[in-house]
């Protein structure tokens, strides 16, 4: 068995870091191993709103890393009171240390350290390789495995993407995107769609009034929402609000582009509405489908939602249908605890976006 001292990470030691992450990732083949750079991690550990993360490492005698734990910290609420919240990501071990029981002592000393720290509120989204570790030794408890929408923008590029024979998918698709059409019209707004370049104010007052909501959850700040979707590196994100006659915002959306399956993708990164305006803010979704080339410059096939939220009932309203979980091929499971004996344990009080899953 190799021998490993566990600590926190110095910082004379990012650069051993950097170098043990690229090996790790080419290792297990991780799909954004030559996006991933100094700069990613810089922002993403470093330049935080609070500037605050906690980075455990198992080292070898010989001082090289073989291990890391990564957990950045951020401000969230616990009902209606400001809170840290310390979200587990980016964990991995050398191939080299698999079948030693690495991972469940660096995820026990990490975890012993965090609550000396007195961090309250722990949450993390495990794959199903480690979910045991986290329920077994760090006494997490499995809240939620978000469910996940699938919402057709235009069914020729889907059909597209699996076979354009001399145009078939375009006439085989036009029928299907007239279907969609009829089932689920933009209703006449009482207002209209803008793009944002940035979080203004109002924005963010917006995401504030509906945090509000929820006892457990990341605060949408100015700051937070800038930093996570602004200054991110190599990002293409859409910032749409719908706004009433009034020229007061009631419902905003961000989206992401990707590619799934080899369809243009958009991801619903963030959302928010005001108080009993949720209406408007499936009718953003819906005006997405109809208007997608005139508010965002090119065609998507589909949007992607899923979340831990009040809307999930309410996402099928804007055209959306709910995939099978046998055919999600990496559930977001939503694991949390607390060190104080919050009662952190029922889904529906927690408010999860994607924007708190740190791969995308």
């Amino acid at each position: 068995m190799t021998e490993l001292t566990f600590t926190r990470l110095g910082p004379n030691d990012i650069d051993e870091l950097y170098l043990a992450m690229r090996e790790i990732m080419i290792e297990n083949q991780t799909h954004n191993v030559d996006s991933y750079d100094k700069a990613f991690w810089k922002w993403q550990y470093q330049d935080l709103p609070g500037k605050r993360s906690f980075v455990y490492v198992g080292k070898n005698i010989d001082g090289k890393i073989l291990a890391y734990y990564h957990v950045p910290i951020y401000i969230g609420q616990v009902d209606g009171k400001d809170e840290q919240y310390a979200m587990i990501q980016d964990v991995a071990v050398s191939a080299s240390l698999r079948g030693q029981g690495v991972f469940k002592r660096l995820a026990i000393y990490a975890n012993e350290d965090l609550d000396k720290e007195g961090i309250n509120i722990i949450y993390t989204f495990p794959n199903h390789k480690s979910i045991h570790t986290f329920e077994k030794y760090n006494a997490f408890s499995h809240l939620d495995s978000l469910p996940s929408y699938i919402l057709p923008l235009d069914n020729r590029m889907m059909i597209g993407s699996k076979f354009s024979l001399l145009g078939l998918h375009k006439i085989i698709g036009a029928p299907f995107n007239f279907i969609f059409k009829i089932l689920f019209p933009s209703k006449k707004q009482n207002g209209f769609i803008e793009r944002a370049n940035n979080f203004t104010d109002e924005i963010t007052k917006v995401y504030h009034e509906f945090t509000a909501n929820y006892a457990f959850g990341i605060n949408r700040s100015k700051e937070y929402l800038n930093w996570r979707y602004i200054n991110k590196p190599k990002q293409n994100t859409h910032i749409l609000t719908l706004k009433t006659k009034d020229n007061v915002i009631s419902a905003t959306a961000v989206l992401k582009e990707d590619i799934i399956m080899g369809i243009p993708t958009l991801l619903l990164m963030d959302f928010a509405h005001t108080n009993k305006s949720e209406h408007d803010l499936i009718q953003l979704l819906r005006t997405i489908r109809l208007r997608q080339k005139e508010l965002l410059g090119k065609q998507f096939g589909l949007l992607f939602i899923t979340s831990c939220s009040s809307l999930n009932s309410r996402w099928k309203k804007a055209g959306s249908f709910k995939l099978p979980e046998k055919l999600v091929p990496r559930p977001l499971n939503l694991l949390a605890r607390s060190s104080s004996n919050l009662n952190v344990n029922s889904k529906s009080d927690w408010l999860i976006t994607l924007s708190d899953w740190d791969v995308l």
